[in-house]
């Protein structure tokens, strides 16, 4: 500590209590395949995509380093299908969705903390001796909010739509809502926005709710620019942002009042709305169009000449609100 210093760039805010549902361990997951791929790395397949990280028991001589690679998906011959260039091209130096551990010579549990990964899969280098199934879970962890709603039907195909869709909705809760547990591990506004109904519908949100919107209170600057996620260390003001992220602002408390009758953080955000709409004004042309940030985003024709033009989908938003 002789070195430590006290840094000048300290985070602002205000200092509340969080009072919304804690992350916590949720659910243990057993192998279904084990089997060495290509490089002759050991693969675990637990069978299903999710949040959270790998608990393992082993025991090997010390100074045995063995390093796990978590992987949503695998190319054919076993190896990580790393969604083409995509973290390669983000992430060139980094040991993306990896973590190591140095064995001590006796029988070790072994699950990493402040890290969790996105994964259905785990690559295993180093071990000296076949893994053991019993030996290795895959431990989902997310934020602890309960399942209010139920949905089942006659068409199978339909019910693994909605158990994919609950799956990733717990696999986005850490805090924020997320927009994936593996790269960015963001909370991009924008996705929560489109998924508020189902989330409100299916899960006890409100809690994590509400203390994501007193950190876009916080993230909001004094002239009423929003970052398109929340929370943010900086980045997101400049790009990523705009009416189509800034959105769930209003979307959030809106649809909490629609479905809990409770009007609370409508009122609270009154002067957060007015503060954002005269920023979102001071952006419109002659014709009183506003056009900024992301335009539709995801959608069916993003990036060709079909694509619906940023003022029309910009414009459409801010007369919503």
């Amino acid at each position: 500590w002789a070195n430590a210093v006290f840094s000048k760039n300290v985070p602002k805010g205000v200092f509340r209590e969080c009072t919304c549902q804690p992350i916590r361990e949720h659910e243990e997951y057993s192998p279904v395949d084990i089997f060495r791929n290509a490089d002759g790395m050991w693969v675990i397949d637990f069978g299903q995509n999710l949040s959270g990280y790998l608990k393992m028991r082993l025991k090997q001589p010390e100074g045995d380093k063995i390093v796990i690679r978590y992987a949503e998906r695998l190319f054919s011959d076993g190896r990580r299908d790393d969604n083409g260039v995509e973290y390669s091209r983000f992430y060139p130096e980094t040991p993306y969705q990896t973590d190591s551990f140095i064995c001590n010579g006796k029988v070790v549990e072994f699950k990493p903390k402040f890290v969790y990964h996105g994964f259905r899969c785990v690559i295993i280098d180093g071990l000296n001796a076949p893994p053991v199934a019993d030996d290795y879970k895959a431990v989902f962890l997310h934020q602890k909010v309960r399942e209010i709603g139920k949905f089942s039907c006659s068409d199978e195909m339909i019910n693994q739509i909605n158990k994919m869709g609950r799956m990733s909705t717990y696999s986005n809760l850490f805090y924020s809502v997320t927009d994936c547990p593996t790269r960015e591990k963001l909370g991009w506004c924008n996705d929560a926005r489109a998924s508020a109904e189902q989330m409100l519908q299916n899960f006890d949100i409100v809690p994590l709710y509400k203390k994501w919107i007193y950190d876009m209170y916080d993230a909001m600057r004094d002239d009423g620019k929003m970052p398109g996620i929340v929370p943010t260390a900086g980045w997101g003001y400049d790009w990523g942002h705009g009416p189509l992220c800034d959105s769930a602002l209003f979307e959030l408390p809106y649809k909490i009042y629609r479905y809990y009758d409770d009007p609370e953080f409508l009122i609270k955000s009154l002067p957060y709305f007015k503060r954002y709409l005269a920023f979102a004004d001071s952006h419109a042309d002659e014709n009183s169009l506003i056009g900024f940030g992301l335009p539709d985003w995801a959608g069916p024709f993003r990036g060709s000449d079909d694509q619906a033009p940023l003022q029309f989908t910009d414009t459409m938003l801010i007369m919503e609100f």
